[in-house]
C-alpha cells in the first residue's frame, strides 16, 4: 500500500507521505502493542512491551525507490550487554503481524486491507484500492504511467479479478484468450 501510495504522492508530495505513514505507524503500534504483550505474558508473567518508535530509512539502493518505514527501539549498551540481551518478543512479533502473512494479524481489524487502507487515508496517505481485487493501485508508476498498476502483484497491471472457468471444447490446450490475461485495475470509491 505505501508504495503505491508513494507513486501517488509523486515528488512534491514525498516530505507529507512520509510524515502521514510515521502517524500511521504510531496508530498501528498503539493497537497491536496490548496485543503482542497479552501473548508473550501468557509464557512471561509481568512483561512489559517496548514502546517502539516509527522510523524511516531512505530507499534501498536498487529498490522500488520507497522509503523503508518500521519501528525500532534502542538499548542501553554496557560492557557485558550481549546480543541476547536485546532481544525482545513483542517487538518482534509486532513487525511480524506486518508482513501479511495468513493468520499473522487475521484477528487485529485495522490490519484487514480496508480498513488498513482507510486508517492510512485519514492520516494522508494516498492509498487506492482496487474495487474488483483489492490490491492497492497507482496510475502513476513509472513503467504503466496512466495505467491503474498493482506493482506488487506478478501480473503487473492487470487485475487478477476471479473469473468463471471458460467453457471451451476440450481439449483446451492452446486456447488463448483475453480472459487468460487478466483485466484493468478499478479504483475504488475512496471514503474515509
Amino acid at each position: 500500500m505505501v508504495l503505491c501510495a508513494a507513486h501517488q504522492a509523486g515528488e512534491h508530495g514525498r516530505d507529507d507521505l512520509h510524515t502521514a505513514v510515521l502517524a500511521a505507524l504510531d496508530v498501528l503500534h498503539t493497537v497491536i502493542r496490548p496485543i503482542t504483550e497479552a501473548g508473550v505474558r501468557e509464557v512471561q508473567p509481568g512483561y512489559t512491551a517496548a514502546v517502539l518508535e516509527s522510523f524511516q530509512e531512505a530507499p534501498e539502493p536498487h529498490g522500488p525507490g520507497t522509503p523503508v518505514f518500521g519501528w525500532r527501539t534502542f538499548h542501553s549498551v554496557a560492557p557485558n550487554t550481549t546480543w541476547d540481551d536485546t532481544i525482545d518478543t513483542a517487538t518482534w512479533n509486532s513487525s511480524t503481524m506486518m508482513s501479511g502473512f495468513p493468520g499473522d494479524s487475521d484477528d487485529v481489524p485495522e490490519f484487514q486491507p480496508p480498513q488498513l487502507a482507510r486508517l492510512l487515508r485519514n492520516h494522508g496517505v494516498p492509498v487506492i484500492l482496487c474495487a474488483v481485487c483489492g490490491d492497492s493501485i497507482t496510475d502513476r508508476h513509472p513503467r504503466w504511467s496512466g495505467v491503474w498498476a498493482s506493482p506488487g502483484n506478478d501480473t503487473g497491471p492487470l487485475c487478477e479479478a476471479p473469473v468463471p472457468a471458460l467453457q471451451l471444447p476440450a481439449p483446451r490446450l492452446g486456447w488463448l484468450t483475453d480472459a487468460k490475461f487478466g483485466h484493468p485495475h478499478q479504483p475504488a470509491h475512496m471514503a474515509g
